[in-house]
């Protein structure tokens, strides 16, 4: 009887650990376990987007608590990348971000500020809208206006040593292509249409699938074989 009685204490207290244990919850029931009922969260639900240094971040807040924010280009925002979900505080104003395996990553401060603009970590985003789109701001070739510039910029180039982590490879074509490809494998290749504005000085790289715009940058010729791009100095590829 002893025996049969201590056994039955083990399960019991075994039967406390876990279920005071988060590690022992699936990530579904870890997230709603946390998660309390909020009124503002419930505003935050969708996509968001926020320009800044002629590149465009875009967020996505999902009802189901994933998160993710990224530029537009394809490149993650700080730890963005390791982020699966989020848990908020209404109190506090805080998303608590939660990568693979209910690891935490960090916290980032996020208000309301009207129905369509929220303040994230200091940076105001405005919400998405679908089906607000400005003609003006759509891809369209005949906008390209061939220049000496333009004439020099168009080929092959690759970022000069030190001046980023990895290699990259750029190619403008004639066509309005743009092509950026990282050789070490760090991120895959992406291509976009471009056009180069004389007046500005400026390179505007358009969305391949929407045709919109979501970076410009900066371009100065060095000589016909180097160029500064966004500050990033390319050497020509012969």
């Amino acid at each position: 009887m002893k025996r049969i009685l201590t056994l039955l204490i083990v399960f019991m207290l075994a039967g406390c650990s876990l279920l005071g244990n988060e590690n022992s919850l699936s990530k579904e029931k870890f997230k709603k376990s946390l998660q309390k009922d909020s009124e503002a969260l419930e505003m935050m639900i969708g996509e968001w987007e926020y320009e800044f240094d002629g590149c465009a971040y875009e967020l996505v807040i999902e009802e189901n608590q994933e998160f993710s924010l990224w530029c537009a280009c394809g490149s993650p925002v700080g730890n963005s990348d390791l982020v699966e979900y989020y848990i908020y505080d209404d109190e506090k104003k805080l998303f608590y971000l939660y990568g693979e395996d209910k690891k935490f990553v960090e916290t980032m401060k996020g208000e309301l500020v009207s129905e369509n603009e929220l303040m994230l970590d200091g940076n105001l985003f405005e919400r998405n809208i679908p089906g607000l789109v400005d003609e003006d701001d759509l891809f369209d070739a005949s906008k390209q206006n061939p220049s000496e510039v333009y004439d020099t910029i168009i080929g092959k180039w690759e970022s000069a040593e030190g001046e980023r982590s990895c290699t990259y490879i750029l190619t403008l074509d004639k066509d309005g292509k743009y092509t950026e490809k990282c050789v070490c494998g760090e991120h895959s290749a992406y291509e976009n249409y471009f056009i180069y504005d004389e007046e500005t000085e400026m390179i505007d790289l358009y969305n391949l699938d929407s045709k919109m715009i979501y970076m410009s940058s900066r371009v100065e010729i060095i000589s016909e074989d180097e160029v500064k791009i966004g500050g990033d100095l390319f050497k020509r590829i012969k």
